[in-house]
C-alpha cells in the first residue's frame, strides 16, 4: 500500500530505494493513485529509469501513457515524438511509423511539415549511428524505412546507400529493384 499522496512525498521515498524496488513502488502508485498528475510524475520516472537502463521500449510505453493523459495539444505532440524517438532508439521502426502516424492526427499542417522533418532526422542519425558502429544490418532496416518516408530530394542520397548495402549483403532481387 502506498502511503505518499504528492509528487513530493514519492520523490523523497524514491531516493530511499534501489532500482527494482522504484519500479514496483511507481508500478504499486500507478495502481492504487486516482490523481494524474501523480501518475504522470511515476510515468515519467519509470520512463527515464528505462531510458537510462537502455530498456527504451518500456520507457516507450510510459511515455505513451504520459501522451494519452496529455491535456494539451502540443503536450501530446511533446510526449508522441518522445516514444517515437525511444522506438527508434528500440528498433521497432515499425511501431515508430505507426506512432508518428497518430502524432500527426494531432498536428495542424504546418506542425506536420516539422514533425516529419524531426522524424526523418530522428531515423537518420539513428541509421548513421549504426553505420559508425558498424552495424550494417540495423542502418540496412532503418534506410529501407527513411526510403519509404522521405521526399525526392532526400531518396536519392538514401537510394545510393541502399544499393551500397544491397550489394555488400548480396541481396540481388531488392537491387535490382531499386536500380530499376
Amino acid at each position: 500500500m502506498v502511503i505518499e499522496n504528492s509528487k513530493s512525498e514519492i520523490a523523497d521515498k524514491l531516493k530511499k530505494l534501489s532500482d527494482f524496488s522504484r519500479i514496483d513502488y511507481l508500478e504499486r502508485c500507478l495502481m492504487e493513485k486516482k490523481d494524474l498528475f501523480i501518475k504522470t510524475f511515476c510515468h515519467h520516472k519509470l520512463a527515464e529509469f528505462y531510458s537510462s537502463k537502455r530498456m527504451f521500449g518500456k520507457a516507450a510505453q510510459h511515455m505513451d501513457a504520459i501522451a494519452r493523459l496529455g491535456t494539451t495539444y502540443n503536450e501530446k505532440l511533446q510526449y508522441y515524438m518522445e516514444v517515437v524517438r525511444l522506438l527508434v532508439e528500440a528498433g521497432d521502426y515499425h511501431h515508430a511509423v505507426e506512432v508518428f502516424d497518430k502524432t500527426l492526427s494531432y498536428a495542424n499542417n504546418f506542425r506536420r511539415v516539422e514533425l516529419k522533418k524531426e522524424f526523418l532526422m530522428i531515423l537518420r542519425a539513428r541509421a548513421e549511428r549504426l553505420e559508425g558502429n558498424l552495424k550494417r544490418a540495423g542502418a540496412l532496416e532503418v534506410f529501407e524505412v527513411l526510403y519509404r518516408l522521405s521526399d525526392d530530394v532526400d531518396k536519392k542520397w538514401i537510394k545510393q546507400k541502399l544499393i551500397k548495402y544491397y550489394e555488400m549483403f548480396g541481396k540481388s532481387k531488392e537491387l535490382a529493384r531499386m536500380r530499376a
